[in-house]
């Protein structure tokens, strides 16, 4: 992958970081109820937990679709489908 997809990844795993969430609960919880430390370690623990769930995500996926394009396309689809029912409920 070239530089440009790598600054995509991290640009869209950024702002995934910033959003609200229960990730946010649970550093303004440590913030509160420890220390502000605390809550740092939280956050850069999150960063990097991200960070490495979305990389793997990507070089598997990379993986699949040089390998078998046929796979790929079955994910895909069971994507839209997972999409689709969260969507209807």
């Amino acid at each position: 992958m070239n530089f440009v997809i790598w600054s995509q990844l991290a640009l869209v795993c950024l702002l995934g970081a910033m959003s609200p969430g229960p990730s946010l609960a649970l550093i303004i919880r440590n913030s509160i109820n420890y220390n502000r430390i605390s809550g740092i370690f939280a956050s850069i623990g999150h960063g990097f937990g991200i960070c490495i769930y979305a990389t793997a995500t990507v070089v598997l996926l990379e993986l699949i679709l040089q390998n078998s394009e046929k796979v790929f396309f079955v994910i895909q689809i069971c994507g839209s489908i997972f999409l689709i029912i969260l969507g209807i409920i």
